[in-house]
């Protein structure tokens, strides 16, 4: 037992330990660069950290992580210093010299602990702002040099570290197992792998192409009901399950390139009768550290790689794979290292025992080989063993010692389980997370690209677990050997004529799809999460000019090969930015300037006008109403029943609101708007005509990026032209208050609620504020905390009618997002409260707006914004108006950017500058506010095509408010309706109308060309 104990707690052992330390220290160190690269890039302000689990932690936790950090760097360069100072066996002084004169050992050594100690240094120093003792309250820099030098310095130590473990290795290379196969098996093994690859990637798709037109399984949505043409669903089926199968023959032909690359790495040793070496350990490592790091990083990095690569975020990258790699290349290194050992002394029980010296090894001829040299790995299995084994190695080495066809039996069942079991993990995962995170990072990315990576290891498992039991039952067989040859020729040349069957097979989407209506592409495209996956995958990989943009499998670019020409025909943004000219107001009735009320302007989150009880869609026991404070708005002005944004996302509605136009934030660029003053902030006319009505008080919104980016920045620098801004106040929530139940809104609240207290006689003020405590994902209040805001029964019974509006079920989800909307209007009722306390009520124009709608499963999908469907572009329109009469409905179809020439006329003003080839196509709202609801003037604004996108790469019309075109760019997919016989949006009409189709894409392309600021880039003030 001691001999046994000896061996396992071996040299190794010790660098295993060291190895997950060195991990588990990039890993602080990568969470802290990773974290502030995404902090300090141009696009942060677009991000609500809160919302993702993992920056919210490092946001909350950073001065734990990085001290974390810095105390086990320090102790993990000093054990890195002691144990080469040994390995060189001399002092630190002979050690240092020998970094210039001595052997390639020692400056190997002395190399790898000075990069150590460089890159801890460097995240360190880069982490944090100077000086230390501000361990509380840290700066958090920007990503620079140091950051780089670190990523240098950390690729270094991890290509070196792998150099130091081999000194402590002195097992010799042996000449036992991984023979050559014969040259006529390639084709049979590499068509095995191919359709064993096949089908395990194409038998989770097949699992979840079931569950579809199961509304048992699949959450009770009917799908059926939106394939309404002949054969539709047969066709859907096709579709589905062709995609698969060509997906899964890529994937199997990965796994076979794969193959290929582990018998090469290993083509020299088996040509010189060798075993496996530590020249293998090492190629081993590097490979599978990078298979690791693909599977992790790509996915997620792919969604955003334009934001990588145009807001100069290659920090993001490189710190993911390269920290990826370098962290798993030692622990791999040294897993495969142990594995070595424990082979070799199985194998060759006459020449090692547990606990004796090793014995000066022979060259044994193949022939001569002992019965356990046959069980001796191949690499495949060394690579999938320490590839899915590396967290557990050491403690399995416990049962090495009962026999070498025992020890591999056991990993290769080993391996089969921690495959499943990540399998059901990653599957669980998906659907628990429900998380609509940005761009679909981790839902639609990762997740199912995980599954996929897995699903090929499930595959080779299987080859080689079939592959060692034929090679057992040969061992045993007495079979005639010309019956085995010939069955067996008869095996390989079934596999080879089944690989080929299989491989055309998978081509039917290139040639089969012509048939297939557009109305089953848009709708498996929708509904489907695992086709969506797919497609977007698939034309990823077959997009030759890499616009993002593919002409094949239903792709919608119709030159793939020229990059300037996106999908629908519609040009790609050019190399400079467009050029928006500044709008400028004048005053034409300076009295009603000077009588223009005080202004303030809610800004909700998400909020749908069933939502809020004054649409008469609310019914509470008890005669309890949902929303009062929002509905006394409504009761003193006038409710807007149709108004729609143009672009379901928060910052472009604000935009949208301040500017009456059609402009985008690009996210990419919100550093260069705050560094060129007034990229976007100089299109704010809201604010320009307020001005000119004596506005002379403001409380911005302090969400971010409203401050940043919409005020002007004249206005940024004193309390009267910006009130407790980013400087004075921080409405981030602390652990304390997140316990107690305080929200970022209700602190936003106390903010505006201190404002108004600090005005003075004779002050006209401008207020708004995000009211984003409704943001996804909503959670309830406790009942301690609703007490305490002045609900003494809580808020759950405001939930009640939380009843989703296809089935009338009640919904979890849905129940909460009800639930904060009271609490929300609970704030807006403080506010009213203060008014009135101040007799500023009468006096104030109160505006309610949404930034967006949502999606509640009205199409089987929580949408949220990733749509364009009504419910996602449909928000609350209130306004109240001193002076104009109140209790108003208008039918009206309206848009957020008419709240902007609204405000100019009732504030006397109009347009200076007004240019024919650029007209607004906002309207003012002032006549339907005076009652006049006349079919001329609802004209009006019916009588506009209004373009749309989301954040997602979908771009729409509507026309007239009559029809409207949805196109999936990505996908190549259209959705037609007729929002006047069918307000619904359920049947499709891209089939049977198909020249109504190409008129909506003549005004898409119509309304960029006039709009081009719509997806290009805006002219800072400085490239003008």
């Amino acid at each position: 037992m001691r001999e046994r104990f000896a061996f396992i707690v071996s040299p190794l052992l010790g660098w295993y330990a060291l190895a997950v330390q060195w991990l588990a220290l990039l890993a602080m160190m990568a969470l802290l660069v990773l974290y502030r690269g995404m902090k300090s890039s141009r696009f942060a302000d677009l991000m609500q950290f809160d919302d993702v689990p993992m920056l919210r932690f490092v946001e909350l936790n950073y001065s734990a992580l990085y001290c974390s950090a810095a105390a086990l760097g320090v102790v993990f360069v000093a054990a890195n210093a002691l144990v080469c100072r040994e390995l060189l066996d001399g002092g630190w002084r002979r050690s240092v010299k020998s970094l210039f004169g001595g052997t390639t050992e020692h400056r190997v050594a002395v190399t790898l602990v000075f990069s150590l100690a460089a890159a801890v240094a460097c995240v360190l120093i880069a982490s944090w702002h100077w000086p230390m003792w501000a361990i509380s309250s840290p700066t958090i820099e920007p990503i620079g040099l140091f950051d780089w030098l670190s990523v240098v310095f950390v690729a270094i130590a991890g290509g070196l570290m792998p150099h130091v473990i081999t000194w402590l290795d002195d097992e010799p290379d042996r000449p036992v197992g991984d023979q050559p196969a014969g040259r006529r098996s390639h084709a049979a093994r590499l068509s095995a792998i191919y359709l064993l690859g096949c089908a395990s990637v194409f038998v989770y798709a097949l699992l979840e192409h079931l569950k579809f037109w199961d509304s048992d399984r699949n959450g009770g949505f009917e799908y059926a009901q939106f394939f309404v043409g002949e054969h539709e669903i047969e066709q859907a089926n096709l579709v589905l399950y062709s995609t698969s199968v060509l997906l899964a023959s890529l994937a199997a032909l990965v796994g076979c390139v794969a193959y290929g690359v582990l018998w090469l790495v290993g083509r020299r040793d088996r040509r010189e009768g060798r075993a496996f070496t530590l020249r293998d350990c090492g190629s081993l490592a590097v490979l599978l550290s990078a298979v690791w790091a693909l599977a992790l990083m790509m996915p997620w990095q792919v969604k955003i790689w334009g934001e990588i690569r145009s807001d100069n975020g290659w920090i993001l990258p490189a710190v993911s794979a390269v920290f990826t790699i370098a962290g798993l290349v030692p622990l791999l290194f040294v897993t495969l290292s142990m594995m070595r050992r424990d082979f070799n002394a199985l194998s060759h029980p006459e020449s090692e025992v547990l606990g004796a010296e090793e014995e000066e090894l022979t060259e044994v001829a193949a022939d001569d080989l002992p019965l356990g040299a046959i069980f001796y790995p191949t690499r495949s299995e060394f690579a999938l063993f320490a590839w899915l084994l590396f967290p557990i190695y050491p403690l399995l080495r416990l049962f090495r010692v009962v026999g070498v066809r025992f020890y591999l039996a056991l990993l290769l069942m080993l391996t089969a389980a921690a495959t499943l079991n990540l399998l059901w993990t990653v599957n669980m995962a998906d659907e628990r997370f429900n998380f609509d995170d940005w761009r679909g990072m981790i839902k639609a990315g990762l997740l199912p690209f995980q599954r996929v990576v897995l699903s090929l290891a499930t595959a080779a498992i299987a080859y080689l677990l079939g592959m060692r039991l034929v090679q057992s039952l040969a061992l045993v067989s007495d079979a005639n050997s010309v019956l085995r040859t010939i069955s067996g020729r008869i095996g390989r040349t079934t596999v080879v004529l089944a690989g080929v069957a299989c491989f055309g097979l998978a081509s039917w989407p290139f040639w089969g799809w012509s048939r297939v209506s557009q109305n089953v592409f848009a709708r498996t495209m929708e509904f489907s999460n695992q086709h969506e996956f797919e497609v977007l995958l698939l034309h990823w990989i077959f997009d030759w000019d890499r616009d993002g943009f593919a002409a094949v499998l239903h792709g919608a670019d119709p030159d793939d090969f020229d990059a300037q020409i996106h999908a629908g025909g519609i040009p790609a943004p050019g190399p400079e930015p467009v050029e928006v000219a500044v709008d400028q107001f004048e005053v034409i009735d300076p009295q009603r300037a000077k009588d223009f009320p005080n202004l303030i302007i809610f800004y909700l989150e998400g909020v749908t006008p069933r939502a809020i009880s004054a649409y008469g869609q609310r019914r509470l026991a008890e005669g309890r109403i949902a929303t009062p404070n929002i509905d006394r708005v409504a009761h003193d002005g006038i409710r807007f029943n149709q108004a729609r944004c143009f672009y379901p996302s928060t910052w472009d509605a604000w935009f949208a609101v301040s500017s009456g136009r059609f402009l985008r934030i690009e996210g990419t660029n919100l550093d260069e708007a705050r560094a060129d003053d007034d990229r976007y902030a100089r299109y704010n006319n809201l604010y320009r005509i307020l001005g000119k009505a004596g506005v002379n008080r403001w409380c911005h919104a302090d969400t971010s990026p409203y401050f940043q980016l919409l005020v002007p920045g004249a206005m940024r620098d004193n309390e009267d032209t910006a009130w407790k801004t980013e400087e004075t106040f921080d409405s981030g929530v602390t652990a304390e208050e997140e316990e107690r139940g305080i929200s970022r809104g209700d602190k936003r609240n106390q903010r505006m609620l201190e404002f108004l207290d600090d005005l003075k006689p004779g002050d006209k003020f401008f207020m708004c504020e995000h009211m984003s405590d409704t943001h996804f994902d909503w959670e309830r209040t406790s009942l301690k905390r609703a007490k305490e805001l002045g609900f003494k029964d809580g808020l759950v019974p405001y939930e009640a009618d939380g009843l989703l509006p296809r089935t009338g079920k009640q919904n979890e989800t849905y129940s909460c997002y009800f639930h904060t909307i009271t609490r929300m209007d609970a704030q807006i009722g403080q506010i009213l409260k203060k008014l009135d306390e101040l007799d500023l009520y009468d006096e104030t124009m109160i505006v309610v707006i949404s930034d967006h709608g949502c999606q509640f499963w009205e199409h089987e999908h929580l949408y949220y914004v990733s749509h364009l469907y009504e419910q996602s572009l449909q928000v609350p329109l209130i306004i109240k108006t001193p002076g104009l009469p109140g209790g108003l409905v208008s039918d009206a179809p309206v848009m957020q950017m008419d709240l902007m020439p609204t405000v100019m006329e009732l504030a006397g003003m109009r347009q200076a500058n007004p240019r024919e080839e650029d007209p607004w196509m906002c309207r003012s709202l002032a006549p339907l506010m005076r009652g006049d609801e006349s079919a001329e003037t609802v004209t009006q604004y019916r009588r506009r095509d209004i373009p749309l996108t989301t954040h997602h790469d979908m771009l729409g019309v509507i026309s007239e408010f009559r029809h409207k075109l949805i196109f999936e760019r990505p996908s190549g997919t259209y959705l037609l309706f007729d929002l006047v016989d069918d307000p619904d949006e359920m049947h499709n009409l891209v089939d049977t109308r198909p020249e109504l189709l190409e008129a909506m894409m003549v005004k898409l392309r119509a309304l960029i060309a006039r709009n081009p600021s719509f997806i290009w880039r805006i002219k800072s003030p400085s490239e003008q």
